[in-house]
């Protein structure tokens, strides 16, 4: 069975949402997601660490430049990306919290 390539762009024309991407230098751009679910071990401080249910995934050149002191705005409400990791085919993953990180 031969399986269709779809290209990065034409799968998250059809299935993606649009979402506002904020840079690192506060630089908002309209980018195209898709919402799913997963969970990331992210380390605050010395040993604690937080799980995330939500998670969008993005075109990786949209996101290039991200860390987590970027924000997705989606239908007016402002998440904070807290992780995030990147495929090596053109996707990442953003994994997304309600409340910043602190510790």
């Amino acid at each position: 069975m031969t399986r269709e390539i779809i290209p990065i762009d034409d799968y998250l024309q059809e299935f993606g949402e649009d979402a506002i991407y904020t840079n690192p230098s506060a630089k908002q751009s309209k980018i195209k997601i898709v919402w799913g679910e997963g969970s990331a071990n992210v380390p605050l401080g010395e040993t604690a660490s937080v799980n995330t249910g939500l998670v969008a995934t993005c075109k990786t050149t949209d996101v290039d430049d991200v860390d987590n002191t970027c924000r997705l705005e989606y239908s007016d409400v402002n998440y904070y990306i807290i992780n995030f990791e990147a495929d090596g085919d053109g996707f990442t993953v953003l994994f997304l919290s309600a409340s910043p990180l602190s510790g």
